[in-house]
């Protein structure tokens, strides 16, 4: 048989006890909340920049490859746009290598860099780098190092309020670069 004392210890919880546990939880949710957002931020943030240094290196790579075999400029460079002609090397079936003139041009306009090509005709723009670019700062420019020229880019952009630079400097193998 039961007590009356068992029956007294055994009546729950106070509502201020109750109340004071909700508010506890309520504070410990809304930390933990926090902490998951910033957290997913954070990486969503990482990811972006991730992503555009692998866009960046790869139209670095890019347009180191091209601008290496560099012969000259049959329009003057601008701060946005770099046309320019080179030799491109061919093989045919046969294993005969030709070098026929090729002419390429890169350029800066609405924030994205773009790259165009003439085989006879200008083929459409191809975006290296598909937006974030400053064009006003971002510049193609030539110099020349004592006897040498050389082609410099200066690429400047914004990813989340973050700023990102590269500069490239180029040296064409026609002058022993």
């Amino acid at each position: 048989m039961l007590s009356r004392k068992t029956l007294q210890n055994d009546r729950g919880f106070t509502l201020l006890e109750v109340i004071v546990v909700m508010v506890l939880v309520a504070i410990l949710a809304s930390i933990f909340s926090e902490t998951i957002n910033s957290s997913m931020q954070i990486y969503a943030d990482q990811t972006q920049r991730k992503d555009t240094h692998s866009d960046v290196r790869r139209a670095y790579d890019f347009m180191a490859h091209s601008l290496r075999e560099w012969t000259d400029f049959p329009v003057a460079p601008t701060a946005t746009q770099l046309d320019f002609r080179r030799y491109s090397r061919f093989q045919d079936n046969s294993s005969n290598i030709y070098y026929a003139p090729l002419r390429e041009k890169y350029s800066v306009a609405a924030q994205i860099l773009n790259y165009q090509r003439d085989d006879g005709e200008w083929a459409a723009l191809y975006p290296l780098i598909g937006g974030g670019i400053n064009p006003a700062t971002t510049l193609f420019t030539t110099s020349t190092l004592g006897t040498k020229q050389r082609i410099i880019f200066n690429l400047n952009m914004t990813q989340n309020g973050k700023p990102f630079k590269m500069l490239m400097t180029i040296f064409p193998r026609s002058q022993g670069g």
